[in-house]
Protein backbone atom coordinates (compact mmCIF):
# COMPACT_ATOMS: atom_id res chain seq x y z
CA UNK A 1 0.00 0.00 0.00
CA UNK A 2 1.80 3.05 -1.32
CA UNK A 3 1.51 6.21 1.09
CA UNK A 4 -1.65 8.10 -0.56
CA UNK A 5 -3.53 5.44 0.58
CA UNK A 6 -2.93 5.67 3.91
CA UNK A 7 -4.86 7.89 6.55
CA UNK A 8 -4.10 10.12 9.47
CA UNK A 9 -6.23 11.12 12.47
CA UNK A 10 -7.14 14.97 12.00
CA UNK A 11 -9.56 15.21 15.36
CA UNK A 12 -10.72 13.07 18.13
CA UNK A 13 -14.31 13.26 19.74
CA UNK A 14 -16.29 11.40 23.21
CA UNK A 15 -18.70 12.54 24.37
CA UNK A 16 -20.20 11.70 28.00
CA UNK A 17 -16.61 10.11 28.96
CA UNK A 18 -17.65 8.52 32.71
CA UNK A 19 -21.00 9.83 32.30
CA UNK A 20 -19.24 13.07 32.48
CA UNK A 21 -16.90 14.68 30.22
CA UNK A 22 -16.70 15.45 26.71
CA UNK A 23 -13.59 16.32 24.88
CA UNK A 24 -12.49 17.63 20.86
CA UNK A 25 -9.60 17.27 20.85
CA UNK A 26 -8.30 18.81 17.16
CA UNK A 27 -4.70 17.55 16.05
CA UNK A 28 -1.38 19.57 14.91
CA UNK A 29 -1.65 18.21 11.81
CA UNK A 30 1.70 20.42 10.35
CA UNK A 31 3.55 19.82 13.52
CA UNK A 32 2.60 16.18 13.70
CA UNK A 33 2.97 16.37 17.70
CA UNK A 34 -0.01 17.34 19.78
CA UNK A 35 -0.20 17.32 23.82
CA UNK A 36 -2.80 17.09 25.62
CA UNK A 37 -3.49 18.18 29.29
CA UNK A 38 -5.80 18.56 31.94
CA UNK A 39 -6.54 17.96 35.85
CA UNK A 40 -6.23 14.28 36.68
CA UNK A 41 -9.25 11.98 36.16
CA UNK A 42 -10.89 14.21 33.04
CA UNK A 43 -9.83 10.64 30.79
CA UNK A 44 -6.42 11.72 29.56
CA UNK A 45 -5.21 7.97 29.71
CA UNK A 46 -8.61 6.66 28.96
CA UNK A 47 -8.90 8.52 25.25
CA UNK A 48 -5.62 6.81 24.12
CA UNK A 49 -7.20 3.98 25.08
CA UNK A 50 -10.23 4.36 23.64
CA UNK A 51 -8.17 5.27 20.36
CA UNK A 52 -6.07 2.11 20.10
CA UNK A 53 -9.34 0.42 20.67
CA UNK A 54 -11.05 1.68 17.84
CA UNK A 55 -8.14 1.62 15.28
CA UNK A 56 -7.08 -1.87 16.14
CA UNK A 57 -10.47 -3.32 16.72
CA UNK A 58 -10.34 -4.21 20.30
CA UNK A 59 -13.73 -4.00 20.76
CA UNK A 60 -13.41 -5.82 24.83
CA UNK A 61 -12.21 -2.62 25.55
CA UNK A 62 -14.05 -0.54 24.11
CA UNK A 63 -17.40 -2.15 26.07
CA UNK A 64 -15.19 -1.40 29.41
CA UNK A 65 -15.22 2.57 29.32
CA UNK A 66 -18.03 3.99 29.86
CA UNK A 67 -19.06 6.53 27.22
CA UNK A 68 -21.42 7.47 24.82
CA UNK A 69 -20.07 7.97 21.62
CA UNK A 70 -16.38 8.09 20.25
CA UNK A 71 -15.56 9.19 17.16
CA UNK A 72 -11.92 9.45 15.55
CA UNK A 73 -11.76 12.04 12.25
CA UNK A 74 -9.57 10.81 9.21
CA UNK A 75 -8.06 13.06 6.83
CA UNK A 76 -10.05 12.43 3.77
CA UNK A 77 -12.72 13.51 5.93
CA UNK A 78 -14.29 10.52 6.74
CA UNK A 79 -15.66 9.65 10.35
CA UNK A 80 -14.95 6.29 12.66
CA UNK A 81 -17.18 5.79 15.43
CA UNK A 82 -18.48 3.68 18.20
CA UNK A 83 -22.33 4.32 20.36
CA UNK A 84 -22.47 2.22 23.22
CA UNK A 85 -25.87 0.84 23.72
CA UNK A 86 -26.68 0.67 27.31
CA UNK A 87 -29.27 -1.73 28.64
CA UNK A 88 -32.07 -0.02 30.87
CA UNK A 89 -31.34 -0.54 35.16
CA UNK A 90 -30.60 -3.85 36.38
CA UNK A 91 -32.11 -5.22 32.66
CA UNK A 92 -30.13 -8.64 32.07
CA UNK A 93 -28.62 -8.52 28.56
CA UNK A 94 -29.34 -11.21 26.28
CA UNK A 95 -27.11 -13.15 24.31
CA UNK A 96 -28.33 -11.64 21.01
CA UNK A 97 -28.06 -7.97 22.50
CA UNK A 98 -26.46 -5.50 20.18
CA UNK A 99 -23.48 -3.30 22.48
CA UNK A 100 -22.93 -1.22 20.43
CA UNK A 101 -22.46 0.26 16.84
CA UNK A 102 -19.25 0.88 14.97
CA UNK A 103 -19.57 3.48 11.56
CA UNK A 104 -18.00 4.99 9.22
CA UNK A 105 -19.31 9.08 8.21
CA UNK A 106 -18.91 9.93 4.57
CA UNK A 107 -19.76 13.87 4.07
CA UNK A 108 -22.04 13.35 7.40
CA UNK A 109 -23.73 10.71 6.05
CA UNK A 110 -23.67 6.98 7.43
CA UNK A 111 -22.44 4.75 5.18
CA UNK A 112 -21.79 1.38 7.05
CA UNK A 113 -22.24 -0.18 10.37
CA UNK A 114 -21.53 -2.84 12.05
CA UNK A 115 -22.76 -4.35 15.17
CA UNK A 116 -21.29 -6.88 18.01
CA UNK A 117 -23.13 -8.09 20.12
CA UNK A 118 -23.33 -9.41 23.67
CA UNK A 119 -21.37 -12.98 22.62
CA UNK A 120 -18.30 -11.06 22.23
CA UNK A 121 -17.92 -10.74 25.90
CA UNK A 122 -17.19 -14.25 25.70
CA UNK A 123 -13.69 -13.30 24.06
CA UNK A 124 -12.39 -13.47 27.18
CA UNK A 125 -13.04 -17.34 27.97
CA UNK A 126 -12.16 -17.84 24.90
CA UNK A 127 -8.70 -16.31 25.33
CA UNK A 128 -8.27 -18.94 28.32
CA UNK A 129 -9.27 -21.87 26.17
CA UNK A 130 -6.37 -20.78 23.72
CA UNK A 131 -4.10 -20.79 26.62
CA UNK A 132 -5.08 -24.19 27.98
CA UNK A 133 -4.55 -25.42 24.09
CA UNK A 134 -1.60 -23.43 23.51
CA UNK A 135 1.45 -24.28 26.25
CA UNK A 136 3.23 -21.20 24.57
CA UNK A 137 0.71 -18.85 25.87
CA UNK A 138 0.61 -17.69 29.37
CA UNK A 139 -1.94 -15.70 30.98
CA UNK A 140 -0.39 -12.42 33.17
CA UNK A 141 -3.70 -11.10 34.38
CA UNK A 142 -7.28 -10.78 34.19
CA UNK A 143 -6.81 -9.84 30.15
CA UNK A 144 -3.18 -10.20 29.39
CA UNK A 145 -1.28 -13.09 28.10
CA UNK A 146 2.63 -13.60 27.03
CA UNK A 147 3.27 -15.43 23.99
CA UNK A 148 6.49 -17.21 25.39
CA UNK A 149 8.26 -17.63 22.09
CA UNK A 150 7.83 -13.63 20.87
CA UNK A 151 7.29 -12.33 24.03
CA UNK A 152 4.69 -10.44 22.84
CA UNK A 153 1.85 -9.60 25.22
CA UNK A 154 -1.67 -9.66 23.99
CA UNK A 155 -4.85 -8.49 25.04
CA UNK A 156 -7.69 -11.30 25.23
CA UNK A 157 -9.33 -9.90 22.00
CA UNK A 158 -5.67 -9.81 19.92
CA UNK A 159 -4.67 -12.73 20.87
CA UNK A 160 -8.07 -14.13 19.07
CA UNK A 161 -7.41 -12.42 16.73
CA UNK A 162 -3.81 -13.40 15.96
CA UNK A 163 -4.25 -16.72 16.87
CA UNK A 164 -7.96 -17.00 14.77
CA UNK A 165 -5.99 -19.67 12.41
CA UNK A 166 -5.32 -21.95 15.16
CA UNK A 167 -8.71 -22.23 16.18
CA UNK A 168 -10.62 -25.57 16.01
CA UNK A 169 -13.39 -25.88 13.63
CA UNK A 170 -16.34 -25.85 15.70
CA UNK A 171 -15.02 -22.57 17.39
CA UNK A 172 -14.72 -20.72 13.49
CA UNK A 173 -18.14 -21.91 12.64
CA UNK A 174 -19.32 -19.50 15.55
CA UNK A 175 -18.12 -16.61 14.26
CA UNK A 176 -17.03 -14.97 17.75
CA UNK A 177 -15.04 -12.06 16.22
CA UNK A 178 -16.43 -11.38 12.55
CA UNK A 179 -15.96 -7.99 11.90
CA UNK A 180 -17.28 -5.77 8.32
CA UNK A 181 -14.99 -5.90 5.10
CA UNK A 182 -15.25 -1.94 4.98
CA UNK A 183 -13.49 -1.70 9.23
CA UNK A 184 -11.07 -4.32 7.57
CA UNK A 185 -10.09 -1.53 5.12
CA UNK A 186 -10.43 1.32 7.46
CA UNK A 187 -8.21 -0.21 9.69
CA UNK A 188 -5.10 -1.16 7.10
CA UNK A 189 -4.51 2.57 6.05
CA UNK A 190 -4.70 4.32 9.78
CA UNK A 191 -2.50 2.51 12.41
CA UNK A 192 -1.98 3.12 15.72
CA UNK A 193 0.66 2.94 18.64
CA UNK A 194 -0.09 2.79 22.32
CA UNK A 195 3.19 3.89 24.61
CA UNK A 196 1.25 3.57 28.33
CA UNK A 197 2.91 5.43 31.15
CA UNK A 198 3.51 1.93 32.77
CA UNK A 199 4.85 0.31 29.37
CA UNK A 200 7.15 2.54 27.93
CA UNK A 201 9.57 -0.60 27.56
CA UNK A 202 8.85 -3.75 25.78
CA UNK A 203 8.98 -5.62 28.88
CA UNK A 204 7.26 -9.31 28.89
CA UNK A 205 6.01 -10.03 32.49
CA UNK A 206 5.59 -13.27 33.43
CA UNK A 207 4.20 -12.44 37.35
CA UNK A 208 2.87 -9.82 39.15
CA UNK A 209 5.60 -10.26 41.90
CA UNK A 210 8.38 -9.63 40.30
CA UNK A 211 11.93 -9.19 42.07
CA UNK A 212 14.29 -6.20 41.47
CA UNK A 213 16.75 -8.07 39.39
CA UNK A 214 13.89 -10.09 37.75
CA UNK A 215 13.16 -6.26 36.12
CA UNK A 216 16.65 -5.33 35.37
CA UNK A 217 16.99 -8.72 33.56
CA UNK A 218 14.05 -7.86 31.61
CA UNK A 219 15.48 -4.50 30.83
CA UNK A 220 18.63 -6.22 29.62
CA UNK A 221 16.77 -8.78 27.15
CA UNK A 222 15.26 -5.86 25.84
CA UNK A 223 18.10 -3.74 24.95
CA UNK A 224 20.22 -6.97 23.64
CA UNK A 225 17.11 -7.40 21.29
CA UNK A 226 17.19 -4.15 19.72
CA UNK A 227 20.99 -4.47 19.31
CA UNK A 228 20.10 -7.49 17.44
CA UNK A 229 17.79 -6.33 15.68
CA UNK A 230 19.48 -3.07 14.23
CA UNK A 231 22.15 -5.28 13.34
CA UNK A 232 19.87 -7.14 10.93
CA UNK A 233 18.21 -3.72 9.83
CA UNK A 234 21.83 -2.62 9.07
CA UNK A 235 22.96 -5.80 7.15
CA UNK A 236 19.83 -5.72 4.80
CA UNK A 237 20.40 -1.82 4.29
CA UNK A 238 24.12 -2.55 3.07
CA UNK A 239 22.66 -5.31 0.77
CA UNK A 240 20.52 -2.67 -1.03
CA UNK A 241 23.60 -0.41 -0.86
CA UNK A 242 25.70 -3.05 -2.57
CA UNK A 243 22.70 -3.96 -4.95
CA UNK A 244 22.56 -0.07 -6.04
CA UNK A 245 25.76 0.00 -6.27
CA UNK A 246 26.92 -3.03 -8.66
CA UNK A 247 23.66 -2.31 -11.01
CA UNK A 248 25.12 1.43 -11.36
CA UNK A 249 28.92 0.13 -11.93
CA UNK A 250 27.91 -2.67 -14.64
CA UNK A 251 25.70 -0.41 -16.44
CA UNK A 252 28.22 2.79 -16.68
CA UNK A 253 30.02 2.45 -19.77
CA UNK A 254 26.92 1.54 -21.27
CA UNK A 255 25.24 5.06 -20.25
CA UNK A 256 28.70 6.55 -20.80
CA UNK A 257 28.49 5.93 -24.72
CA UNK A 258 24.85 6.77 -24.44
CA UNK A 259 24.63 9.89 -22.17
CA UNK A 260 23.27 13.06 -23.75
CA UNK A 261 23.64 14.93 -20.16
CA UNK A 262 25.29 18.31 -20.67
CA UNK A 263 28.70 18.18 -18.69
CA UNK A 264 29.01 20.48 -15.13
CA UNK A 265 31.65 22.75 -15.11
CA UNK A 266 34.29 22.24 -13.04
CA UNK A 267 32.91 24.59 -10.76
CA UNK A 268 30.09 22.35 -9.86
CA UNK A 269 32.21 19.17 -10.12
CA UNK A 270 34.12 20.67 -7.24
CA UNK A 271 30.94 21.36 -5.55
CA UNK A 272 29.23 18.32 -6.05
CA UNK A 273 32.25 15.96 -4.76
CA UNK A 274 32.67 18.46 -1.84
CA UNK A 275 28.81 17.52 -0.80
CA UNK A 276 29.44 13.76 -1.11
CA UNK A 277 33.14 13.83 0.37
CA UNK A 278 30.80 15.04 3.89
CA UNK A 279 28.13 12.31 3.24
CA UNK A 280 31.10 9.75 2.89
CA UNK A 281 32.50 11.43 5.95
CA UNK A 282 28.89 11.01 7.92
CA UNK A 283 28.45 7.65 6.94
CA UNK A 284 31.72 6.69 8.18
CA UNK A 285 31.41 8.67 11.62
CA UNK A 286 27.78 6.77 12.30
CA UNK A 287 29.67 3.53 11.37
CA UNK A 288 28.36 2.59 7.96
CA UNK A 289 30.89 2.34 5.47
CA UNK A 290 34.54 1.74 6.14
CA UNK A 291 37.37 3.93 4.87
CA UNK A 292 38.37 4.03 1.27
CA UNK A 293 41.69 4.61 0.18
CA UNK A 294 40.20 6.37 -3.29
CA UNK A 295 38.85 9.27 -0.79
CA UNK A 296 39.02 11.64 -0.37
CA UNK A 297 39.71 13.04 -3.76
CA UNK A 298 42.00 15.54 -4.56
CA UNK A 299 39.31 17.60 -6.65
CA UNK A 300 42.26 20.20 -7.69
CA UNK A 301 42.61 17.87 -10.35
CA UNK A 302 39.81 18.50 -11.73
CA UNK A 303 40.36 21.23 -13.00
CA UNK A 304 42.88 19.98 -15.43
CA UNK A 305 39.81 18.46 -17.14
CA UNK A 306 39.34 18.60 -20.96
CA UNK A 307 35.46 18.77 -21.86
CA UNK A 308 35.27 14.65 -22.38
CA UNK A 309 36.54 13.37 -18.90
CA UNK A 310 34.50 16.07 -17.32
CA UNK A 311 31.27 14.08 -18.95
CA UNK A 312 32.91 10.87 -17.15
CA UNK A 313 33.14 12.51 -13.84
CA UNK A 314 29.51 14.52 -13.96
CA UNK A 315 27.75 10.86 -14.13
CA UNK A 316 30.69 9.64 -11.89
CA UNK A 317 28.82 11.81 -9.01
CA UNK A 318 25.80 11.29 -10.48
CA UNK A 319 25.71 7.81 -9.56
CA UNK A 320 27.95 8.48 -6.27
CA UNK A 321 24.70 10.04 -5.43
CA UNK A 322 22.54 7.76 -6.46
CA UNK A 323 24.58 5.11 -4.49
CA UNK A 324 24.84 7.16 -0.86
CA UNK A 325 20.98 8.03 -1.23
CA UNK A 326 20.14 4.73 -0.82
CA UNK A 327 21.51 4.89 2.79
CA UNK A 328 19.73 8.40 3.02
CA UNK A 329 16.82 7.51 5.78
CA UNK A 330 18.17 4.69 7.23
CA UNK A 331 21.68 6.89 8.19
CA UNK A 332 19.84 9.78 9.17
CA UNK A 333 17.79 8.02 11.82
CA UNK A 334 20.97 6.19 12.95
CA UNK A 335 22.48 9.79 13.45
CA UNK A 336 19.24 10.95 15.44
CA UNK A 337 19.98 7.92 17.81
CA UNK A 338 23.30 8.39 18.27
CA UNK A 339 23.54 12.16 18.69
CA UNK A 340 20.66 12.25 21.24
CA UNK A 341 21.69 9.22 23.24
CA UNK A 342 25.62 10.29 23.39
CA UNK A 343 24.17 13.70 24.25
CA UNK A 344 22.42 12.49 26.97
CA UNK A 345 25.05 9.75 28.62
CA UNK A 346 27.42 10.47 30.92
CA UNK A 347 30.96 9.35 30.25
CA UNK A 348 29.91 6.32 28.06
CA UNK A 349 28.89 5.97 24.23
CA UNK A 350 26.71 4.26 22.50
CA UNK A 351 28.32 3.01 18.93
CA UNK A 352 27.21 1.74 15.79
CA UNK A 353 28.52 -1.74 15.23
CA UNK A 354 27.69 -3.95 11.71
CA UNK A 355 28.20 -7.23 13.38
CA UNK A 356 26.90 -6.21 16.75
CA UNK A 357 24.44 -3.43 16.10
CA UNK A 358 24.75 -1.13 19.22
CA UNK A 359 28.06 -1.60 21.38
CA UNK A 360 28.77 0.65 24.57
CA UNK A 361 32.16 2.02 25.03
CA UNK A 362 33.38 4.54 28.31
CA UNK A 363 35.40 7.51 27.41
CA UNK A 364 38.30 5.32 28.40
CA UNK A 365 37.85 3.18 25.45
CA UNK A 366 36.37 -0.14 27.63
CA UNK A 367 33.88 -1.97 25.66
CA UNK A 368 31.21 -3.11 28.71
CA UNK A 369 27.44 -4.83 28.02
CA UNK A 370 24.54 -3.01 27.30
CA UNK A 371 23.27 -4.33 30.86
CA UNK A 372 25.87 -1.99 32.62
CA UNK A 373 23.83 0.97 31.30
CA UNK A 374 21.27 1.95 34.31
CA UNK A 375 17.70 1.18 33.84
CA UNK A 376 16.77 4.78 33.28
CA UNK A 377 19.40 4.72 30.26
CA UNK A 378 18.11 1.55 28.49
CA UNK A 379 14.61 3.10 29.19
CA UNK A 380 15.53 6.39 27.09
CA UNK A 381 17.39 4.21 24.01
CA UNK A 382 15.01 1.47 23.91
CA UNK A 383 12.49 4.78 23.76
CA UNK A 384 13.83 6.25 21.16
CA UNK A 385 14.69 3.20 19.14
CA UNK A 386 11.17 2.54 19.08
CA UNK A 387 10.21 5.83 17.57
CA UNK A 388 12.89 6.05 15.00
CA UNK A 389 12.93 2.27 13.62
CA UNK A 390 9.89 0.04 14.56
CA UNK A 391 6.94 2.80 14.05
CA UNK A 392 5.58 2.87 10.29
CA UNK A 393 4.43 6.20 8.64
CA UNK A 394 1.59 7.51 9.17
CA UNK A 395 0.88 5.77 12.74
CA UNK A 396 -0.55 7.42 15.60
CA UNK A 397 1.66 7.37 18.30
CA UNK A 398 0.50 7.87 21.73
CA UNK A 399 2.91 8.51 24.56
CA UNK A 400 1.48 8.83 28.05
CA UNK A 401 3.43 10.91 30.52
CA UNK A 402 6.69 10.89 29.32
CA UNK A 403 7.69 12.65 31.98
CA UNK A 404 7.39 9.95 34.71
CA UNK A 405 10.98 8.05 33.37
CA UNK A 406 12.90 11.15 32.32
CA UNK A 407 15.01 13.73 34.48
CA UNK A 408 14.63 17.06 34.35
CA UNK A 409 17.14 17.60 32.16
CA UNK A 410 15.76 14.80 29.56
CA UNK A 411 12.17 16.65 29.94
CA UNK A 412 13.28 19.99 28.45
CA UNK A 413 14.98 17.80 25.33
CA UNK A 414 12.30 15.79 24.71
CA UNK A 415 9.83 17.40 22.62
CA UNK A 416 13.04 19.05 20.48
CA UNK A 417 13.85 15.40 20.21
CA UNK A 418 10.51 14.22 19.47
CA UNK A 419 9.65 16.92 16.67
CA UNK A 420 13.28 15.89 14.71
CA UNK A 421 12.20 12.70 15.18
CA UNK A 422 8.32 13.02 13.44
CA UNK A 423 10.42 15.08 10.73
CA UNK A 424 12.28 12.16 9.80
CA UNK A 425 9.58 9.36 10.19
CA UNK A 426 6.35 10.84 9.08
CA UNK A 427 4.12 10.13 11.72
CA UNK A 428 1.99 11.71 14.38
CA UNK A 429 2.55 11.87 18.07
CA UNK A 430 0.08 12.51 20.71
CA UNK A 431 0.85 13.19 24.40
CA UNK A 432 -0.03 13.57 27.66
CA UNK A 433 1.44 15.43 30.32
CA UNK A 434 1.15 17.37 33.51
CA UNK A 435 5.56 18.88 33.05
CA UNK A 436 6.10 21.91 31.84
CA UNK A 437 9.21 21.18 31.00
CA UNK A 438 8.23 18.86 28.52
CA UNK A 439 5.95 21.65 26.89
CA UNK A 440 8.84 23.90 27.27
CA UNK A 441 8.29 26.73 24.60
CA UNK A 442 6.27 25.00 22.58
CA UNK A 443 2.45 25.98 24.30
CA UNK A 444 1.03 26.03 20.50
CA UNK A 445 1.17 22.20 20.48
CA UNK A 446 -1.31 22.22 23.52
CA UNK A 447 -5.16 21.15 23.50
CA UNK A 448 -6.73 21.76 27.06
CA UNK A 449 -9.20 18.93 27.76
CA UNK A 450 -12.89 20.17 28.95
CA UNK A 451 -13.55 20.06 33.08
CA UNK A 452 -17.00 20.24 32.18
CA UNK A 453 -20.12 18.15 31.44
CA UNK A 454 -21.10 19.67 28.37
CA UNK A 455 -19.04 19.86 24.87
CA UNK A 456 -17.17 23.20 24.41
CA UNK A 457 -14.91 24.43 21.70
CA UNK A 458 -11.27 22.82 22.45
CA UNK A 459 -9.20 25.43 24.24
CA UNK A 460 -5.48 25.72 24.33
CA UNK A 461 -2.55 27.06 26.35
CA UNK A 462 -0.49 30.11 24.47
Amino acid sequence: MSNKDLLRVSKILVVKLFGTYTHEVPLRIEDRVTIIHGPNGVGKTVLFRLVAALLSGNVLELLKIPFETFEVTLSDGSILGFTRNESSPGQKKKSDDVLGTCYLKVDGKEVHQFQPRASQVDIRRLAFRIENEMPWISRIDEDRFLDRRTEEVFTGAELLMNYSGRFPERWKKKGFFPEAEWLLDIRSRVNVHLVEAQRLLRISPVSAEWEPQRRRDIYSATVKAYAKDLQGRISETLTLYAKQSQSLDQSFPQRLLMSADKALSVDALKTRMGELEADRNQLKRIGLIDEDAAYPFDVRALEKLDDTRRTVMTLYVDDTAKKLGVLDDFAQRIKILVENINGKFTHKKILIDRDKGLVLRTDDGQILELEALSSGEQHELVLLYDLLFRIKPNTLVLIDEPELSLHVTWQKSFLPDLLKIVETTGYDVMLATHSPFIVGDRSDLMVALSVGSDAQEPTRQV
